[in-house]
């Protein structure tokens, strides 16, 4: 699936760093993800897998599990059908 990450902004209104959207949604057509934020587009298969493109530095430089990063994310509903992990 292909998705937009908007962020980092402290001031998302769910409180997270990083908002998640799928790349036709309509929340970004109407400007839902900020000129700022930089988004940034890529193909995901799992919420995992979008935690992991973000965070693969500090992941690979520590001990934390990747779950741990996963409360810095919102993501809307329109990604609803995306897994939570690898789901094969």
């Amino acid at each position: 699936m292909q998705v937009v990450i908007c962020g980092p902004n402290i001031r998302f209104r769910h409180g997270c760093t990083f908002e998640v959207h799928t790349a036709g949604c309509a929340d970004l057509k109407r400007g839902q993800c900020r000129q700022d934020s930089h988004p940034l587009a890529l193909d995901a298969d799992s919420v995992l897998e979008v935690v992991e493109a973000m965070y693969s530095d500090q992941i690979a430089e520590s001990d934390d599990d990747i779950d741990m990063y996963v409360h810095d994310f919102h993501f809307a509903p329109c990604c609803n059908a995306l897994p939570y992990g690898d789901e094969s």
